[in-house]
């Protein structure tokens, strides 16, 4: 096999050095550990306080214990994952993401993409690993779901109401007195528009905590006046729609995420819940309640943010693996020139010196 080049291993050395340099710049951990129990730790490099809490003297320590940072409920679980891999002759593997607790007590939620080294005997002495913290991903996606769940089951409650507003008109038309006592007493805003007419019939008092408006002034208003721009576009286009619907007999709740101006100017968002019906003259109405759900939209915004930047740190967490198998590959070339070229001149010497 030919010599290698002095160029060549240079070149090598270069691209090792740059992908610490890689690692260091980024948000990721790289960690060398030994097959051992306890997972002793021989390399370590990256973000390490932020993530972990540790330093690497405390991480490269040897009395230092990894397996005792992992999360008791999840330990078992990567313990046997890691065992599984190994049996199976994988290479590498991206690990299920589990939970450490870090120096300071926090609970934190880890992505790791492990490398199986191997020996001459095929036995796996070392674990490569590059570990992203991916905490706040998990606990927005957490927040996310509970969010959903609640409001699934307000969407069933507004369609129970619903239900029960319809068959209960006549009802609650001779019984105004008792209808007004439930609205005035809910956070919700209940309301009802005549398209007609052009004009709202009736809005209840929780407008002034919503948006800052008193009835009578709230009254005054059109449809859209407080709807920002993209709102009243999207109004615009369906409401044609839903009327052509409702004069074919289709009765449906519609749903729609609209943002308004406040008294003040401050936009919020709301969450839509209506229906269309005949008033008592033939006109046509939309019966409403509107929800402030500006802390939900807010989450779902910052949930998205953060999504983005994960796809982001993720392509780079690629980026990185690939320099990193490249690396493990090419140091395996050069070891093997190395002996190579010792072999030959040891050759060498020996004839030459017999």
């Amino acid at each position: 096999m030919r010599k290698p080049s002095y160029e060549e291993l240079e070149q090598e050395v270069y691209l090792y050095k740059n992908d610490n340099k890689l690692i260091d710049n980024s948000s990721l951990i790289k960690i060398l550990w030994r097959n051992e129990a306890n997972w002793p730790i021989e390399e370590v490099s990256g973000k390490l306080k932020p993530i972990l809490g540790y330093s690497s003297k405390e991480l490269l320590d040897k009395k230092f214990n990894y397996s005792k940072i992992i999360h008791h409920k999840d330990i078992e679980s990567v313990n046997t994952e890691l065992k599984e891999n190994i049996h199976n002759r994988n290479n590498s593997f991206e690990q299920k993401s589990y939970r450490i607790i870090s120096k300071d007590g926090e609970i934190k939620w880890l992505k790791v993409f492990l490398l199986l080294i191997r020996d001459k005997k095929d036995i796996v002495t070392h674990f490569q690993g590059l570990i992203m913290d991916i905490t706040i991903q998990k606990d927005l996606l957490h927040s996310f779901i509970r969010q959903n769940k609640e409001y699934l089951t307000l969407n069933e409650e507004y369609k129970t109401i619903n239900d029960k507003l319809v068959a209960s008109q006549k009802e609650l038309i001779k019984s105004e007195r008792k209808y007004r006592l439930l609205a005035e007493n809910v956070s919700d805003v209940i309301w009802v528009f005549n398209f007609t007419k052009n004009k709202f019939i009736y809005i209840s008092p929780s407008v002034l905590q919503v948006r800052g408006y008193t009835v009578d002034e709230a009254m005054k208003l059109s449809f859209t006046d407080s709807l920002t721009d993209e709102s009243k576009k999207h109004i615009s286009k369906v409401i044609p729609l839903r009327l052509a619907e409702f004069k074919q007999g289709i009765h449906n709740v519609y749903r729609d995420e609209l943002e308004q101006k406040s008294r003040n100017n401050k936009l919020i968002w709301v969450e839509m819940l209506t229906s269309l019906r005949y008033a008592e003259d033939g006109s046509i109405e939309v019966h409403g309640v509107s929800r402030n759900t500006t802390d939900r939209k807010l989450m779902e915004l910052e949930l998205k943010k953060q999504n983005t930047e994960y796809l982001s740190l993720n392509e780079e967490y690629k980026t990185l693996n690939i320099n990193l198998l490249n690396s493990q590959n090419k140091a395996k070339k050069s070891e093997q020139r190395f002996r190579n070229f010792f072999k030959y001149n040891t050759a060498i010497m020996l004839q030459v010196n017999p």
